[in-house]
């Protein structure tokens, strides 16, 4: 019989990597060039991804740590004029996640659910002749997405968590441009963590993404970039786990306009380097949107 308890003892760091990994705020190259005043923008997300070997600190732990993830979300913006050139983008991202553990850490077990919604007001803003975007706002986690204490993989996180995220795009002439990104997510405490429903406390966790975006035409695009994940530490009961993150990703992005208000979106990518938890042997996501 598989003993859930001892599987939270042994793998606590795999469960927190999980969960915030699956639900980072990755972007896609164009993502924050601002659309008219006075637009939406509604998108379907389907993102899948698989892992085989697990760490800690550097070390290998395993080759048979299997996860699969499947998430998709639902995401809806309107672009409020609040200057010129300026535009405000509230939001809101709502993800449903089936998760899946199997190989070592099939104690671990499965669940399905919907996750935390999210909600951003980003501000984005052209700062030159060149059309150079700057972009700055606030994404809150609210903790509405299914937990339950007693198992080990979850979709919903139990905690608050308020993501800050700067991002600049520059044009070098009409097709070329590098889309960059940098966040960092603070976490409040959840109380409920494990068997035991013990107190798991996160340090700060910091995101940085740059890709090369060519557009073939108005919201088509090739490109490709890296990214790179740090922080993060945590600590069960007031036992620190060792588990900081720094993982570096790879991201390649296609998108195509199928019409004036239909654009489709296919990233692939995978993990180069992992630290602590899981390495992805590979990430995709397909996104559908829709302007009006």
């Amino acid at each position: 019989m598989i003993n859930h308890r001892r599987a939270y003892r042994a793998l606590p760091f795999t469960i927190l990597f999980f969960s915030v990994k699956a639900f980072s705020l990755e972007i896609a190259p164009g993502d924050y060039e601002p659309i008219p005043a006075g637009g939406s923008v509604l998108s379907l997300y389907a993102k899948y991804s698989d892992s085989h070997e697990r760490y800690l600190q550097d070390k290998k732990l395993s080759s048979s740590s299997k996860l699969r993830t499947q998430v998709e979300l639902l995401r809806f913006f309107h672009s409020f004029s609040i200057g010129q050139d300026t535009v405000l983008q509230p939001q809101f991202i709502l993800p449903y996640g089936d998760l899946h553990a199997s190989g070592d850490v099939r104690a671990l077990g499965s669940h399905q659910g919907v996750g935390d919604l999210i909600l951003g007001t980003p501000l984005l803003t052209k700062v030159n002749r060149q059309q150079d975007v700057f972009s700055f706002g606030p994404y809150l986690y609210l903790p509405t997405g299914d937990y339950d204490h007693d198992k080990a993989l979850n979709v919903g996180e139990n905690r608050w968590r308020m993501l800050w995220q700067a991002g600049y795009i520059h044009h070098f002439n009409e097709q070329w441009a590098v889309d960059t990104a940098a966040d960092v997510s603070g976490f409040s405490h959840n109380n409920r963590f494990g068997a035991d429903k013990e107190t798991m406390r996160e340090k700060p966790l910091y995101e940085y993404q740059a890709y090369l975006r060519y557009d073939y035409s108005p919201l088509s695009h090739i490109g490709a970039g890296l990214g790179y994940l740090s922080g993060g530490e945590t600590s069960v009961a007031q036992v620190n786990q060792h588990d900081t993150q720094r993982t570096l990703y790879l991201r390649a992005s296609m998108s195509y306009l199928f019409t004036p208000r239909l654009q489709g979106l296919v990233v692939v990518g995978r993990d180069l380097h992992t630290e602590s938890g899981f390495k992805q042997d590979k990430n995709i996501t397909l996104r559908l949107a829709t302007f009006f």
